[in-house]
């Protein structure tokens, strides 16, 4: 019970109401469901995570990422020639599959050594936490037009 609380309000901190239904009501459920059970879901999930994440990386393309990349797709043409799409798409693609092959060797890792419970908190906040640092480390190819 005492688990469950430290992943409720972690969450409400950092997604405002949003993801915290989706972790709570896994716990829940996995509380509710067999230790094989649990397993083997959790196994699922973990995998059609990384396999989202390392998707990402194969269907932004230079073609489409006025399209589907945030914050670009909303600048003027002379602002997007000014960027560096293809330096940013590369660092992209690395991480993406970074992610996807570390969420995926981690989580089951996780899974197998402290539980379900900790695997569904470690897949619910390890991609966030990337972000953030994937964030940061690709800020400074944005900060040169924002001065201009």
């Amino acid at each position: 019970m005492e688990y469950s609380l430290l992943v409720y309000y972690f969450l409400f901190i950092l997604t405002d109401n949003k993801l915290l239904a989706v972790c709570e009501y896994n716990i829940l459920v996995f509380q509710s469901q067999s230790n094989t059970t649990n397993l083997y879901t959790m196994i699922y999930v973990i995998i059609g995570v990384s396999l989202i994440f390392g998707s990402l990386a194969f269907i932004l393309t230079k073609d489409n990422a006025q399209y589907y990349l945030a914050g670009y797709n909303t600048m003027s043409k002379e602002q997007r020639e000014q960027i560096d799409i293809e330096a940013y798409l590369t660092m992209f693609k690395q991480a993406h599959i970074t992610l996807a092959i570390s969420t995926l060797v981690l989580g089951v890792v996780t899974l197998l050594w402290f539980g379900d419970r900790v695997a569904a908190l470690f897949i619910s906040i390890y991609p966030l936490l990337f972000y953030v640092y994937f964030f940061f480390k690709t800020y400074p190819l944005f900060k040169q037009l924002k001065g201009k």
